[in-house]
């Protein structure tokens, strides 16, 4: 845990990969992330678009061994969110914040939540 196996594992498997365009006629802030969690044994393994909509999928687990709450932030307002299966099927409704998700996960869990965000982020 100390020694940030897990992230790094990751770092080397997964390589992050800069692009570099002209600027364009739009603006961005200096720091943006689609998705981030409070937690450091919580990783997000995976977000991509639902199978049968337009809803996106954020699956994550628990690495180390323990509970936790957890905060999940979008970069966006999010319109609705529930927790499901891994075949997308819905299971609950989660109380969504603005822009947050708080959830408490299990030692070793995975979570997977299908999130819908309003049209105008479309």
């Amino acid at each position: 845990r100390e020694a940030g196996t897990v992230a790094q594992a990751y770092e080397l498997n997964n390589p992050m990969k800069a692009v570099t365009r002209e600027a364009g006629s739009g603006s961005l802030p200096n720091i943006f992330s689609l998705f981030s969690v409070d937690q450091e044994n919580v990783v997000i393994e995976a977000v991509k678009k639902a199978e049968d909509s337009d809803a996106v999928i954020v699956r994550m687990y628990e690495c180390w061994n323990r509970r936790s709450d957890v905060t999940l932030t979008a970069g966006a307002k999010i319109q609705s969110a529930s927790f499901c299966n891994i075949m997308e099927e819905e299971d609950q409704t989660a109380a969504t914040d603005g822009r947050q998700i708080h959830f408490r996960i299990r030692p070793y869990q995975i979570v997977t939540l299908k999130i819908r965000f309003g049209k105008e982020h479309r």
